[in-house]
């Protein structure tokens, strides 16, 4: 009889400890580098919303206007830098030519107007005899053989910030803007002295929706291009 008896507190004990030990789950470590990531990736969700946003918006504000006038700025360098490559006829064809590509997709169309301290080739009839469509500049630098053309840009100033303007007629808009610089340009030509010459140049600045391809889908994005050098 006793020893049914502590048999039977030795089962029930042994139980009791089982239902103890699986009723308790044990804890969920979490790990901080995992956390980390997570809180990233969504700033970088949000930060790419946020741009989405501004550059398909239908106005801009005057905080972002004045984003768009330096980038405008970064825009007149460029093109400076651009003519250093293309007009320089040590360097190789292609890359010449995907300068003057590039150039180009600087301004609103290559018909807008640039008037050069330089004649390089034809100019515009009716104009400046140094004036020129986008096209015909790039075509005449192209065509620069044993020499180089050089501009660089100083004192760069904004003379009239983007400001929104729409035409009454087609009801079609956009922010324009002038920015004005001293350009300074130095053309050396082989079998003769390299002359420098350095003008005032008004820059128009005009900011606009332009239709982008982002993968397989299109957006009207802002963008801001150079109009009319002179």
């Amino acid at each position: 009889m006793r020893q049914l008896i502590v048999l039977i507190i030795y089962i029930g004990l042994g139980s009791g400890l089982g239902l103890a030990q699986t009723a308790v789950p044990a804890p969920q470590k979490t790990n901080p580098k995992d956390e980390n990531i997570n809180l990233k990736a969504q700033s970088y969700s949000e930060h790419l919303n946020d741009l989405r946003n501004r550059f398909q918006a239908n106005q801009v504000s005057p905080e972002e206007t004045e984003r768009f006038t330096v980038r405008g700025i970064q825009k007149v360098e460029d093109f400076a830098d651009y003519i250093g490559i293309i007009g320089n006829s040590s360097y190789d064809d292609a890359l010449r030519k995907q300068a003057a590509s590039m150039l180009e997709n600087l301004f609103v169309d290559d018909e807008r107007e640039i008037e050069f301290p330089f004649r390089l080739g034809k100019s515009r009839r009716g104009k400046g005899e140094d004036t020129y469509s986008v096209s015909s500049f790039v075509n005449a630098l192209l065509k620069v053989e044993r020499g180089k053309v050089k501009v660089s840009i100083r004192n760069i100033e904004v003379d009239k910030p983007l400001k929104w303007k729409q035409n009454p007629e087609t009801l079609m808009g956009a922010y324009e803007g002038v920015l004005y610089c001293e350009l300074v340009t130095e053309v050396d030509m082989a079998g003769s002295r390299s002359t420098v010459r350095v003008v005032k140049q008004r820059i128009n600045l005009r900011l606009e929706k332009r239709t982008k391809r982002f993968g397989d889908m299109e957006q009207k994005v802002w963008e801001v291009l150079l109009g009319d050098m002179e």
